[in-house]
């Protein structure tokens, strides 16, 4: 009898120190429930205990539950967290929802750190209203809202150039550690130019001390399209084209090079700069014929044949339709020196980045002066 006593006077201390010291997340306290829902009238209700899980990754208080009949919604509500319990049930909801016997109940959810609602291919089992029942508890367990193969959310991608992306859209980190992203690359180290795009940004201040130098598109014109070296501050961005190159002393090798990230955010969309562009999926055939790809000398963009290939996270240029040619010119620049007033130039000859006279100082972007390149801002 004492042992008996002692573990519901345990439970009963946890119930109350769960209550007392629950804690309330800011967005719910604000008044920014995402679902809206609708008050019902009615006798019964059935209580719910729960947690929820992405893929198998719990959900923290970042996440908003909606419990749905149909499409109306009855009742949303967040996780709720405790510092002295946290060890033991992490984030959790307490539902209770009215009902009528014979009405179905799904469960929807919105990730209020990213702003989205979750998407999967197996979403909660639907519940079939049953007055007074009750679904998981702080002691014996509590119930799984179990969201399967995320369509918005996961929490790593390792990809490389034999693997597709595999997501279209944007993907959001389920925790606020975000999504911890791997690209790996076997480059050249000969000194050949390689094209590169990938779906997070990263951070390559270790590569260019390395000895690898990249770049950016800059223009197209004249059948010559220029890319610019990228600033000793400037990143690689999710979702745009560049160019890179191993600029150390050359060799016949390779190295394995590794981007890494961890972002809350990660794209499978590429922006189009003037038809310069890029692919998350691997192109042959038709899908990669008529465009254009960078040779290994980087001087020149070649009209690929219904016999090239091209692996993803790798570049192209596609022309407007009507216009053609067999190959383009390429122009890579180095670095750009910034300057905040124009006035500083004086009336000496100056030139754009094709070598072409200019008349006037421009307004912004690079212009060359005394063989030097001088950024405009």
């Amino acid at each position: 009898m004492k042992r008996l006593f002692t573990v519901v006077a345990l439970l009963c201390a946890t119930t109350v120190s769960l209550t007392a010291q629950e804690i309330t997340p800011e967005w719910y306290k604000s008044g920014k429930s995402h679902f809206k829902a609708v008050e019902k009238n009615t006798e019964n209700n059935f209580t719910m205990s729960v947690m929820a899980t992405i893929d198998g990754e719990r959900c923290d208080s970042a996440f908003e539950i909606g419990v749905f009949c149909g499409e109306e919604c009855r009742l949303s509500v967040p996780f709720y967290s405790s510092d002295e319990l946290f060890n033991i049930v992490k984030f959790y909801s307490k539902l209770t929802v009215g009902g009528v016997t014979g009405e179905m109940f799904s469960f929807r959810m919105y990730d209020h750190r990213n702003n989205v609602e979750v998407a999967a291919e197996k979403c909660p089992v639907e519940i079939t209203f049953t007055a007074d029942k009750h679904y998981g508890s702080f002691n014996t367990g509590l119930y799984e809202l179990a969201f399967n193969n995320s369509m918005t959310h996961r929490m790593a991608l390792d990809i490389d150039d034999a693997t597709d992306l595999p997501y279209t859209g944007k993907q959001y980190s389920i925790t606020a550690d975000g999504i911890a992203c791997s690209y790996t690359r076997n480059a050249h180290l000969d000194g050949r130019y390689e094209t590169i795009v990938l779906p997070f940004d990263a951070d390559i201040t270790e590569m260019k001390a390395a000895g690898f130098a990249f770049e950016k598109y800059y223009g197209f014109e004249d059948n010559t399209i220029c890319f610019v070296e990228l600033a000793d501050e400037e990143n690689l961005k999710a979702g745009i084209p560049y160019l890179f190159r191993y600029a150390g002393e050359p060799n016949d090798g390779r190295m394995e090079i590794e981007f890494t990230a961890n972002v809350q955010q990660a794209t499978g969309e590429i922006a189009t700069q003037d038809g310069w562009t890029g692919t998350f999926k691997a192109m042959d055939g038709s899908a990669i014929a008529g465009k254009y790809i960078l040779n290994v000398k980087g001087d020149k963009m070649q009209k690929a044949g219904s016999g090239a290939s091209l692996a993803p996270y790798h570049c192209y240029l596609e022309l407007p339709a009507g216009t053609d040619a067999a190959s383009l010119s390429v122009s890579h620049r180095g670095n750009t020196t910034g300057i905040n007033n124009i006035q500083e130039i004086d009336s000496e000859e100056i030139f754009d980045l094709y070598g072409r006279k200019l008349n006037e100082i421009p307004h912004n972007g690079i212009i060359i002066k005394n063989n030097k390149k001088i950024y405009i801002k």
